[in-house]
């Protein structure tokens, strides 16, 4: 886990980055298919370099199963 709130961004940071809409972030993590790895003091779900890359993987992964 990085070692400050500076290498984590929010969902919808993470939405952007990846090419996803917040709601599919949000479905994953209901499923338990990918977690926060943080939560801000406010409360607010905050994602890794790592949960980047898992969900990149997932993404490609689904796009190779299609």
């Amino acid at each position: 886990m990085p070692a400050n709130e500076d290498d984590l961004m929010t969902v919808g940071e993470l939405a952007r980055r990846v090419g996803v809409t917040v709601r599919t972030i949000q479905y994953y993590d209901q499923k338990g298919l990918l977690h926060p790895s943080s939560k801000s003091e406010q409360n607010q779900r905050l994602y890794s370099r790592d949960d980047e890359e898992r969900l990149f993987f997932r993404r490609w992964k689904n796009f190779l199963d299609a």
